[in-house]
């Protein structure tokens, strides 16, 4: 009996520990799913906030050195991506989002000269007419390939790069004064070239690999008084110097996390950089010394950059806002879209 006794008091007190064990890993899911919901959310508006994050307009920071709005876009949509000199004195700006290109004077006056569809990077060429990339749809991830646009608007396609795909947004562009045209070519890393009056397109250059980490060559330009090429690898924060015939490149500069989209040189050979950090754009002078002295900062995903007569013309393109909304990611157009102009004599000791 006693043994009978003992056997019914542990099975009593088996099933309240049972509820118990129950209970606490019931409590325990909802305590993880609570902690997972909390985090998600707190993600979200993280995620959100930084590309619904207040407009913020750009400033100058070096002395000296003034900042002004050049063009001014009020329209929702826009994204103006690409800017170029033109013969007459002016510019051409391209407006992404509906795929016109406009003429620019002199003081920021606007004048239609084309639609040729969405475009994200042109260059003048010497003898007048624009080559341009042009992308399938205003979109983030669209695919563009090489356009040579003659003075008449007419738009012309070019041959195909040598891996027969097509170009990411943010590929750059130059031009020689002999009339070959070089891209950078980011999924390849490399930078490939038109020769001028060549059927097809070649490999002109390819970045090496840096700690492991594989090349996506951005920023290219021509540097008119070295006469050769200057191109970004976003990275590895690196930019180097590479010769017209694809040959004798070396480093010119290199920090970790220096996200170098635009490259631009003036006649005189100095070299201006736009870098982009967060949802921001940094403009810098890169000086003889081998440092990098802050011009004005805070631009809004700077796309273009053109030089002249001691001023610097750069292209907010504002392209967070052409992202779609997935439901975690709720993107949204933040107009005016602008143009500005910086006076950089001061940092240029004139």
């Amino acid at each position: 009996m006693a043994t009978q006794r003992r056997k019914l008091a542990a099975d009593t007190s088996d099933s309240p520990s049972l509820m118990r064990r129950v209970l606490y890993f019931l409590v325990f899911a909802l305590v993880i799913l609570a902690i997972v919901g909390i985090t998600a959310y707190a993600v979200w508006n993280d995620v959100n906030a930084q590309y619904n994050a207040p407009r913020h307009e750009a400033k100058a920071v070096a002395d000296g050195v003034s900042l002004d709005r050049f063009v001014t876009f009020e329209e929702d949509n826009v994204f103006p991506m690409a800017m170029s000199a033109a013969p007459d004195g002016g510019f051409y700006l391209s407006r992404f989002g509906d795929g016109t290109l406009y003429k620019v004077d002199a003081v920021g006056a606007l004048t239609k000269w084309a639609s040729p569809g969405p475009v994200g990077a042109m260059q003048l060429a010497p003898d007048g007419s624009l080559y341009a990339i042009r992308y399938s749809e205003a979109s983030h991830n669209a695919v563009g390939n090489l356009y040579h646009l003659i003075a008449d608007g007419k738009v012309e396609a070019m041959p195909a790069l040598p891996s027969a795909s097509g170009l990411p947004l943010f590929s750059q562009l130059a031009v020689d004064p002999a009339g070959n045209v070089y891209i950078t070519d980011p999924t390849g890393g490399q930078i490939v070239v038109y020769r001028a009056g060549a059927a097809t397109s070649e490999i002109l250059w390819a970045a090496a690999n840096v700690n492991n980490k594989r090349p996506q060559v951005a920023g290219l330009a021509y540097d008119p008084v070295e006469k050769g090429l200057l191109v970004s690898d976003v990275d590895n924060g690196s930019i180097y110097r590479v010769g017209l015939d694809g040959k004798g490149d070396s480093l010119l500069y290199r920090q970790t996390g220096l996200d170098v989209r635009v490259i631009s040189v003036d006649a005189e050979g100095n070299i201006f950089l736009l870098a982009w950090e967060g949802d921001g754009g940094i403009l810098y002078l890169y000086r003889k010394d081998g440092t990098l002295q802050k011009i004005a900062d805070q631009f809004r995903s700077p796309s273009a950059l053109v030089l002249r007569e001691d001023k610097a013309y750069v292209v907010n393109s504002d392209a967070p806002g052409m992202l779609k909304s997935n439901g975690l990611l709720q993107p949204r157009s933040k107009p005016p879209f602008t143009v500005d102009v910086i006076d950089v004599k001061a940092v240029l000791g004139k």
